[in-house]
């Protein structure tokens, strides 16, 4: 498909420079003019290869490229019944046929056709079929080292599903995995509608990190993947706070198995050795909230610019809500001046300045953070007994999360949410932590919030 469109893509250029011969210009002959659009992203789509053809099968007749209005005109036409259509590179990375549309000239009045790529609910429509509550994520897997499309490359798509279950949150992670086609196309259906997961692309050895993905409401995302091997590239950029938008000097620039970079005065900061492909972006700097962002590392990426917001500009906006609502409600307090287990407090928490809840639990007495058998997965650790430890049930305002590790956790809820943490060992848990429908009694690590019950329908 690729190779296809390069050919229209030089054979239009031809056509639009050349000169219309003297034998076809008649006159009365018309202009065929319009605006062509890209409907997902609802802008002009700029460098269309326009084509005009006769239905008789006598092949290209004229050819134009749109402006950067995306407005284009084919001067000159006779009359008769033809059909247009435009060539992009659009089109290739969605995986897409050229629309052809129909028009007749008759005369020397002007005729309008206005072209466009589809709109993400056709587009949607034809790759997923006609379901209504699922949402598409698409793009192209590409090498780092040239760009190429990767034919046959996998791509593996995750995300988190809750389902509410009596008293328990139960937590799903959902797998879909395809592979390209051989221009490197791919597209996964039925993937949420809104909210995020996570992405990675592999060919044989050689893979892309696992990424974050925001999913468009629309029900359509694009996202290209590029698959590096041994080889390393350069990823330059700056880091500003938010407000104001004054240089961070100092913020700390990471990418996974590459040296990390620290910002100098004027917030500028260089990667030389990053490792190609598409990798996540981590960036730290002290007294503000952490990002971490997808990027591409391949010849010709642009410069990263980067805006910190502070915690307080973070937190502000729970501090307004009632502190005391999901503690007192739970019997936070009166099991604390009980004194059975181990208890911090929304002032204990903002002590600690902790960025991630998982910060709080490590220099706490009977708690530990272990790898799992997976090699990868990291749990809580809580001592069941005199002699065991066990994984800790970790229950949020009052709901049991099924399957929560300890990065499960840290995107749940942030620190500033925290109003209290309280932890049990097995044979120290209340009642109402311990058996029956809340888990088997080993240990317990509760949290709650200052913005009251966890549910299913809050967004993160």
């Amino acid at each position: 498909m690729r190779s296809r469109s390069l050919f229209h893509l030089g054979l239009i250029a031809q056509l639009a420079s050349s000169q219309v011969p003297e034998a076809t210009r008649q006159r009365g002959n018309a202009t065929i003019s319009g605006i062509v659009s890209d409907s997902v992203a609802r802008t002009p789509l700029v460098g269309a290869a326009v084509q005009l053809m006769v239905t008789s099968g006598q092949g290209i007749t004229r050819g134009a490229i749109s402006d950067s209005l995306g407005h284009f005109a084919l001067e000159d036409v006779p009359e008769g019944h033809y059909m247009i259509g435009f060539i992009h590179p659009m089109l290739d990375s969605l995986g897409l046929e050229p629309v052809l549309r129909e028009v007749f000239v008759d005369g020397s009045r002007p005729v309008r056709a206005d072209l466009a790529i589809p709109s993400p609910a056709r587009i949607r429509a034809s790759i997923c079929g006609e379901r209504k509550d699922g949402a598409v994520l698409m793009g192209i897997v590409r090498s780092a080292r040239d760009h190429a499309p990767m034919s046959g490359a996998s791509v593996t798509a995750e995300w988190v599903e809750y389902t509410v279950r009596g008293r328990s949150l139960a937590r799903e992670v959902p797998r879909a995995l395809t592979r390209t086609a051989p221009n490197g196309w791919f597209a996964v259906c039925n993937v949420p509608r809104a909210g995020s997961m996570m992405l990675m692309a592999s060919n044989g050895a050689d893979s892309s990190e696992r990424i974050e993905v925001e999913l468009s409401q629309n029900g359509f995302t694009r996202r290209e993947l590029y698959v590096g091997g041994n080889g390393t590239g350069r990823l330059s950029g700056t880091v500003f706070g938010a407000v104001g938008l004054r240089p961070i000097p100092g913020a700390v620039v990471t990418v996974a198995g590459s040296p990390s970079a620290v910002a100098n005065e004027a917030g500028q900061w260089s990667l030389v050795s990053a490792s190609l492909g598409t990798r996540m972006l981590d960036v730290r700097a002290i007294g503000y909230y952490p990002q971490r962002r997808a990027v591409n590392i391949v010849a010709g990426m642009p410069e990263v610019h980067l805006n910190l917001s502070t915690f307080k500009a973070v937190l502000d906006t729970v501090r307004t809500v009632a502190r005391r609502r999901g503690r007192d409600v739970s019997g936070f307090d009166d099991r604390r001046v009980a004194g059975m287990g181990k208890f911090l407090t929304s002032s204990d928490v903002e002590k600690f300045r902790a960025q991630v809840v998982s910060d709080l639990f490590k220099n706490m007495s009977g708690v530990r953070i272990v790898v799992g058998e997976d090699g990868f997965t990291k749990r809580y650790v809580v001592r069941g007994n005199l002699i065991e430890s066990c994984y800790a049930q970790i229950i949020l305002d009052g709901r049991l999360l099924t399957n929560f590790n300890v990065e499960d956790l840290d995107d749940a809820i942030v620190p500033g949410e925290i109003s209290g943490i309280e932890v049990y060992a097995g044979v120290g848990s209340p009642p109402e932590f311990s058996g029956g429908l809340m888990g088997d009694g080993c240990g317990t690590i509760a949290i709650w919030s200052k913005v009251g019950r966890f549910g299913p329908g809050r967004q993160r």
